[in-house]
């Protein structure tokens, strides 16, 4: 018996470790791990890892392109394959075969689309008719569910949430390996993004406020990539913050497990998956409430605007204050971070990928 072959195209991951990459490497691992009774084959960037899965395809075709629509049906014939699962938001208007599309969430409609037409433009026409003509949208969180369904159209019977994972071991062994120095004082981790919805402002100036009463042993540490709004209000600050920039995932988790408490105060969130790694690493969780986060974190965090520094500010003040408390959130993080698998998110894709080839 002939078995599928699968064209998943992941050229939206390169090798910068944005959101989107790093829920498709997850992706593609556990999927290289158990590939059910498929084959799969990735259609990846020039740049990324030659370890990403068994069968790799380079394509130099740029994601979002007109060369697409041409280019990525030529490939798919040619590999022989039954279905196409795009991770890149869109796929070819003329896809030979059946096509997943999975769309993370539809910020840059909600978010950018004033301040960047084209984007909205191409969301509104091209990515909108590949998600009506897909078999399936997969996407991370009932919250993103709804909102493609009301701004796209889709059917919501064609719409599957299937929720990312972590990588327990990978953050296991980052741990045990020694976590990042712990000075003296209260340490809070924040993780920034380059657009301006990751709201590193609001962490910043929320943590100047805390840090009020006592500068010298409270500290912040970014880690990540920092929006115009943030690198303003950290020009401004005097507040004792570091920088540590976009790090690869074991110093990540490090920094992470070496915090008295971890910050989110994303504008708008598919899914929100660094506040889960940061319960997975046994840190108390304070984040917006802002888009799927009160979803995906499940009363294991506390929740604020994310547009009032004050109020982080006193959650803040709250958290260092009580050490029950920071222990209960921890106890509570841990218990929300082991609802999130790879293998269960892979085995929900071999579902689909079934369901839709009618096996």
């Amino acid at each position: 018996m002939r078995v599928p072959l699968i064209a998943l195209d992941a050229r939206v991951a390169g090798a910068r470790p944005h959101g989107i990459a790093r829920y498709t490497r997850g992706l593609l691992a556990a999927l290289a791990r158990d590939p059910g009774p498929f084959r799969i084959r990735v259609l990846a960037r020039a740049d990324a890892p030659a370890d990403w899965a068994p069968d790799v395809e380079r394509a130099s075709v740029p994601p979002y392109s007109l060369r697409e629509q041409w280019e990525i049906p030529r490939r798919i014939r040619r590999a022989g394959a039954s279905l196409y699962h795009s991770t890149t938001f869109t796929a070819p208007l003329a896809c030979p075969v059946p096509s997943i599309l999975t769309i993370y969430d539809l910020t840059p409609i909600s978010h950018y689309g004033a301040r960047r037409p084209i984007h909205l433009a191409y969301y509104q026409t091209i990515v909108r008719a590949a998600a009506r003509r897909a078999a399936f949208v997969v996407t991370v969180s009932h919250t993103s569910a709804a909102e493609i369904e009301r701004r796209l159209g889709v059917d919501r019977r064609r719409i599957a949430v299937i929720s990312p994972g972590i990588d327990a071991d990978a953050i296991e062994r980052a741990i045990g390996s020694g976590s990042a120095p712990r000075p003296e004082g209260f340490t809070v981790v924040a993780v920034g993004g380059r657009l301006p919805h990751k709201n590193l402002r609001t962490a910043i100036e929320g943590f100047e406020e805390f840090a009020r009463s006592d500068p010298e042993r409270r500290r912040l540490k970014i880690l990540g990539e920092i929006d115009p709004a943030g690198r303003a209000a950290l020009a401004r600050t005097r507040a004792q913050i570091e920088v540590k920039g976009p790090l690869p995932d074991p110093a990540f988790y490090r920094e992470i497990a070496s915090a008295d408490s971890f910050v989110f105060p994303s504008l708008a969130e598919g899914f929100g998956l660094p506040p889960i790694e940061a319960m997975a690493c046994g840190v108390p969780v304070i984040a917006s409430r802002a888009g799927a986060l009160p979803e995906t974190l499940g009363g294991a965090a506390l929740l604020f605007d994310p547009r009032d520094p004050e109020a982080l500010a006193g959650l803040l003040r709250r958290v260092a204050a009580d050490p029950g408390l920071r222990r209960d959130l921890a106890a509570r993080g841990r218990l929300r971070a082991r609802s999130f698998s790879w293998a269960e998110a892979a085995a929900a894709t071999h579902a689909l990928y079934a369901r839709v080839l009618a096996l």
